[in-house]
């Protein structure tokens, strides 16, 4: 054990649910943490119900800037919007989610240049092109002259990028995520997969249309051992990678999968008015960039093992 692994690791949004799935895991593996939010006392309950250490309870972003000459071993930005509903309510809003905390992040990271900092991307950064998977050598695709309110999500995460980038000498790894599936899934939200399983739970027919698509689900397991990996990588370095799981997987297949385990029953129409395409249409969305790769990440799980998984503690 080096004396790095022995500072508290600094989550900045410690309310997110992939904060506390994240969290939960580092946990049993002796990591400490000093949790940052805007709802400390949601953090608390977090706490208490997992028999953690109270004191990881930090207090708010505020307080975060005033810890600037502390030494953490990684700073971990968990800051933004994870539901399609909220993202298109918040409009143009959308830019100011997390720019002040990056900022704050970013502060820190040009002091402490031997700290990871660890920024929670996403695969929308790719824009808007879809219909295959992307790969290292994939470009950004935006209408630049006519940009929508579909499109600002894409545009603040390449933005939040480019200023991570712009900060060459310090250590900064932008993890861009496609998708991801937890048991603490909030069943509320209008991902594909949450309405999947609220039907589920509540033997509602699951109404969709024969429209295919590719997805692939990131496992909290995975995604703790792709942080890992990141801060441990052997030479510091400031680049954007992709999450992957194992293998993904297309939409009739899940379907499939939770008609034999689950009794899912589903109803396919031409049309469901009900969809929200918030950031734009993504039939094919996933990565085969494997840049993880070269500092150590190796997936457990494919998208359907991780699915089962998770679904078995929801359902």
């Amino acid at each position: 054990m080096t004396p790095a692994s022995n500072l508290p690791v600094a989550v900045l949004g410690a309310t997110s649910r992939m904060a506390m799935d994240f969290v939960t895991i580092a946990a049993r593996e002796g990591w400490k943490f000093s949790l940052f939010s805007r709802r400390a006392t949601a953090v608390d309950t977090f706490l208490q119900a997992l028999s953690l250490p109270r004191a990881w309870n930090a207090g708010s972003f505020a307080e975060f800037a005033g810890t600037r000459n502390h030494r953490y071993r990684a700073v971990l930005n968990f800051v933004g919007v994870g539901d399609p509903a909220r993202a298109k309510e918040m409009g143009s809003a959308i830019f100011d989610a997390s720019r002040e905390i990056d900022a704050l992040a970013l502060q820190y990271a040009e002091v402490h240049t031997d700290v990871p900092y660890i920024f929670l991307s996403s695969g929308a950064a790719y824009g808007r092109s879809f219909d295959e998977p992307v790969s290292e050598n994939s470009m950004s695709k935006l209408p630049i002259n006519a940009l929508d309110p579909k499109m600002f999500y894409s545009v603040a995460k390449v933005y939040a990028e480019a200023l991570h980038r712009a900060a060459d000498r310090s250590w900064i790894i932008d993890i861009r995520i496609f998708n991801y599936i937890s048991r603490r899934i909030d069943l509320n939200s209008r991902f594909f997969i949450a309405e999947l399983i609220n039907s589920i739970k509540t033997n509602v027919t699951f109404i969709t249309t024969k429209d295919n698509m590719w997805r692939d689900f990131l496992h909290p397991e995975d995604f703790f051992r792709l942080i890992d990996s990141c801060i441990n990588v052997a030479n510091p370095i400031n680049a954007p990678i992709d999450a992957y799981s194992l293998s993904p997987i297309d939409k009739s297949s899940i379907i499939n999968a939770m008609i034999e385990r689950y009794g899912l029953r589903v109803e396919y129409m031409p049309t469901v008015d009900n969809i929200i395409d918030a950031t734009g249409k993504k039939n094919v969305y996933y990565s085969n960039n494997r840049r993880a790769a070269e500092i150590g990440y190796h997936p457990t799980r494919s998208s359907l093992s991780g699915l089962l998984e998770e679904c078995d503690h929801i359902i």
